[in-house]
């Protein structure tokens, strides 16, 4: 196993579980322990973890972002809760943006049926909706990010800047009181922004992992959305406090909108 993928593993590892130790590294990866220390510094460098005495935690503020296979993996079935919530929203011969994500895909497959335009930048949502007899699909030219199989750039940006739209779904990688909505990448980020200025109604989508997190790029103010729709695990208090800065959170059981 290379390096990197290595450090991508380990990372995916943390994102779960939020610490892990050499020991954990050296038995799973079957490295040494100057290897698992290796890779523990190196990340720490990279702003991905803090080491501690034999091991290392993750950080709330992070600059890395997993590959969108690996993002697949991470809460599925919050992902799947979310597709199906947002799926209740988009209704017939609307014109729906669909930016790159793991969620968003989720919303794809389950709006396959739905007679709707769709206009994406994900290169995964539109092979998965290339396979709808009903949806009407427009596909953003532009630069390939191979790491989330997303389109970004000049082009891609000039293209949307002239599109506008009945309702925008965007995906956040990080959720903060302060920062607001953000991603790791300017270029998806530039994206997400525009996709959410051009729509008439405004939908981010995050699992509640997302929340109290910042990653480098802030793409919209948390006044922005007019729903933050996220899955049935929030935590109460942490619902309360975003509800309180203005956020309209929504999750498929609605418990904690009560």
């Amino acid at each position: 196993m290379f390096t990197e993928e290595r450090q991508e593993k380990i990372f995916i590892k943390l994102q779960v579980e939020k610490r892990i130790s050499i020991g954990d590294i050296t038995s799973e990866f079957e490295v040494s322990d100057s290897t698992a220390r290796r890779d523990l510094q190196e990340m720490e460098r990279r702003g991905l973890l803090a080491r501690t005495h034999g091991g290392a935690v993750i950080l709330k503020r992070a600059s890395y972002e997993p590959n969108i296979a690996a993002k697949e993996t991470e809460n599925p079935e919050s992902k799947k809760s979310i597709g199906r919530l947002a799926s209740g929203y988009i209704h017939t011969d609307e014109t729906i943006f669909l930016d790159s994500g793991s969620t968003t895909l989720e919303i794809a497959r389950a709006i396959m049926d739905k007679q709707v335009k769709i206009i994406t930048n994900s290169i995964q949502i539109a092979w998965e909706l290339s396979f709808s007899d009903t949806v009407e699909l427009v596909m953003l030219g532009g630069e390939l990010r191979k790491s989330t199989k997303s389109i970004t750039g000049a082009i891609a940006l000039d293209s949307i800047v002239k599109l506008h739209v009945d309702k925008a779904f965007v995906g956040a990688n990080g959720i903060d009181l302060n920062a607001g909505f953000t991603t790791p990448n300017i270029g998806e980020g530039k994206i997400k922004e525009i996709m959410l200025k051009n729509s008439k109604n405004k939908f981010i989508v995050a699992d509640s992992d997302k929340f109290d997190q910042v990653f480098g790029y802030s793409f919209a103010s948390l006044d922005v959305a007019d729903y933050l729709l996220t899955d049935n695990n929030i935590d109460k208090e942490v619902h309360i406090k975003y509800k309180n800065a203005g956020c309209d959170i929504i999750n498929e059981n609605r418990e904690c909108l009560k």
